[in-house]
């Protein structure tokens, strides 16, 4: 997604390395469904939108404290958050066949950033928490 898109360093904060990329579904707060880019570098988790990319939401790493993931093969995962003006984030990927590798990167990698552990929990249910202004 990101490999030959010159708009990409306009959205990223200064240096930071793309571990993953993928087009996904966001449930928000409505719990309506938007398409979006989700990107997990080394420093922080970005949705965009595709087309041209623009940064919608970027969530450091400091403020993830777990990832939930959904014991069906159906892709859902919820990164839980902190010290975020709309909650949790709840993710979709869209073939149900990466959530598990994406879940896995993004705490090794909140790990080496942070160097705190994150709770990873898989479950039939899963705990979403919005805030609404």
């Amino acid at each position: 997604m990101l490999a030959n898109n010159a708009h990409w360093d306009k959205v990223q904060e200064g240096g930071e390395k793309v571990v993953v990329s993928f087009s996904g579904i966001k449930r928000n707060r409505g719990l309506k469904l938007d398409e979006r880019g989700i990107v997990i570098t080394d420093k922080a988790v970005y949705l965009v939108t595709e087309k041209p990319i623009k940064p919608k939401t970027r969530i450091p790493f400091e403020n993830i404290v777990g990832v939930e993931l959904s014991q069906l093969n159906d892709g859902v995962f919820v990164v839980q958050t902190k010290n975020e003006k709309k909650g949790d984030l709840c993710l979709i990927e869209p073939s149900g066949k990466r959530a598990i590798e994406i879940a896995t990167r993004l705490y090794r990698y909140v790990e080496a950033a942070t160097k705190t552990k994150i709770k990873v929990t898989i479950a039939a249910t899963y705990a979403l928490h919005f805030f609404f202004n």
